[in-house]
């Protein structure tokens, strides 16, 4: 063997003792000194400038085309300037002759609250009352017990007081308006027609504001606008040959609820009732007075004691100077 063979044997030897089995090729093995790795270099970019473009809005060209705009006057009310009618603390209240704090309640109601409501039928007192016959057939037990009714159902419901001609086929008190003259007339069973007495003739008439409002009452919901009196004989074709004396609170819902005399002969010379019925005007109108019920009265129909307005409410607050 030569010197090379031999050497060569002895370098192997020395590297399988450097390295042991680990199944890695020495000639292979490459040292990690003999590396050479890059150097890393942190690289900081560069800074990066947004310049926006420009933006330019042009706004459409707005049109703006007013809607057509209605004004309706509120209705006038002239100041109040009476002497007699009371401070606008108490007419602000709104009171009528329902308000049981300023008048009393009639037997057919009762105070709740400040305002007279409608009592139950069978609350009226019934022993030793007058029966009452209703429009729409029944016989009620006291006149209290057909207001209730009437007052619950807004319609009128007596006829006329007792025990006969009660039935539906029977006929029933009626009352009327003449719409050219504004003669007031009623008809009565087993008495017929007759007409209203009025101011200055014969009978001793009640006839008043408070009556022409409840004659007033079935076409108008205000009442009368005025109560006044003619002259029988310039009457065309009266009808009648007498006349009743009505007298009426106001309350009503018919002149056939109110109370009434005998009837009277009438004579030429002898007035008649007849009644001018309100109706509300248009609301560009001046009102020197505006009633709780919406009617228009004049100054001088306030605090004079008649019940213009129909619900008492000109009569409500009145004090002396």
């Amino acid at each position: 063997m030569g010197k090379k063979t031999a050497l060569t044997i002895l370098l192997l030897g020395v590297l399988h003792i450097t390295y042991p089995a680990t199944g890695s090729n020495p000639e292979v093995q490459v040292s990690s000194k003999n590396i050479k790795f890059p150097k890393y270099r942190a690289t900081t970019p560069a800074p990066t400038t947004i310049t926006p473009a420009p933006t330019t809005i042009t706004p459409a060209p707005t049109t703006i085309t007013p809607a057509p705009t209605t004004i309706t006057p509120a209705p006038t009310t002239i100041t109040r300037t009476d002497q007699y009618l009371g401070p606008e603390e108490c007419l602000d209240q709104k009171y009528t002759r329902l308000s049981c704090h300023r008048v009393f309640c009639p037997p057919w109601m009762r105070c709740m609250e400040g305002r007279c409501v409608c009592k139950l039928p069978y609350l009226c007192p019934k022993d030793g009352m007058a029966q009452v016959c209703g429009h729409d057939g029944r016989t009620y037990l006291s006149y209290c017990q057909a207001m209730a009714v009437s007052c619950r159902t807004k319609q009128p419901i007596m006829s006329h007081f007792g025990g006969e001609g009660c039935s539906k086929d029977s006929i029933k008190a009626q009352t009327s308006i003449d719409e050219e003259t504004g003669v007031v007339s009623i008809v009565l069973p087993i008495r017929g027609k007759l007409l209203v007495c009025g101011v200055g003739g014969r009978g001793g008439s009640n006839w008043n504001m408070a009556a022409a409002n409840v004659a007033c009452y079935e076409k108008s919901p205000w009442g009368a606008k005025e109560a006044s009196s003619v002259l029988y004989k310039t009457i065309k074709s009266p009808g009648a040959n007498h006349c009743v004396s009505i007298l009426c609170q106001g309350y009503e819902n018919s002149l056939t609820e109110c109370s009434f005399s005998d009837r009277t002969p009438l004579g030429r010379d002898d007035k008649v009732a007849t009644a001018t019925c309100y109706h509300k005007p248009e609301e560009r109108s001046a009102c020197e007075f505006r009633c709780v019920n919406d009617k228009c009265v004049s100054l001088e129909q306030t605090c004079d004691g008649v019940d213009h307005c129909g619900d008492r409410s000109d009569e409500m607050c009145c004090t002396g100077m």
